[in-house]
């Protein structure tokens, strides 16, 4: 029966800071192959900056994993995947992961809208996903194997509008991006501030 003991290592990479590092360990005679795990990136596309940023954490952070473990059978190597930043590509690369590569545990997505199907992949195999910056409130119930060290846009939008309440601000213009994340923050933050008579009085989506 396998055994999963998961490590969190933080990276200093920019907006992306954390990696997954997962250690499999099987009832059997230890071998000299480093343990793999999966990630799933958006490496190109208009997102390719996330995943560039976390790449380069992932891979200082495996480099020092396995300076500082003696036993070879327990070092690890990333197997990158690109996701494009978009659901189809995401989806195609969880598979591969886990069914080819035969990974434990996949770091990614950077984008909610790919982490959200490929965790339906990965709940569905069991293997733990973790998103480093996906912040869509769904990822919240994706499953038990499903996590994320990002808060989720239920709490940014409603400690942006108990800020903006708390400095007396009756009315309020929100300029986001039209997107899911931009869009998700805005409707939260919306519903939060217009409480006691203040009022959005206009949304850039």
């Amino acid at each position: 029966m396998m055994k999963r003991n998961l490590k969190l290592l933080l990276a200093a990479g920019g907006t992306l800071v954390a990696v997954l590092v997962a250690s499999t360990f099987w009832n059997r005679e230890p071998t000299s192959v480093a343990q793999q795990i999966g990630v799933l990136l958006p490496l190109t596309g208009d997102a390719s900056s996330y995943g560039e940023k976390g790449r380069k954490a992932i891979e200082m952070a495996v480099s020092d994993f396995n300076a500082a473990e003696s036993d070879k059978s327990k070092q690890i190597a990333a197997i990158f995947e690109d996701s494009r930043g978009n659901a189809k590509d995401g989806v195609s690369a969880a598979q591969k992961l886990i069914a080819v590569n035969k990974v434990p545990a996949i770091v990614g997505d950077a984008l909610s809208s790919v982490t959200l199907p490929a965790a339906a992949i990965a709940e569905a195999n069991k293997v733990v996903l973790i998103s480093p910056v996906s912040s869509a409130p769904a990822i919240t119930q994706a499953g038990k194997y499903i996590y994320r060290i990002w808060p989720s846009d239920l709490a940014e939008g409603k400690a942006a509008a108990e800020f903006a309440v708390s400095r007396g601000f009756s009315k309020a213009a929100l300029l986001h991006l039209n997107n899911d994340y931009g869009n998700g923050i805005a409707d939260i933050f919306a519903k939060q501030f217009v409480a006691d008579g203040r009022k959005v009085v206009m949304r850039s989506g």
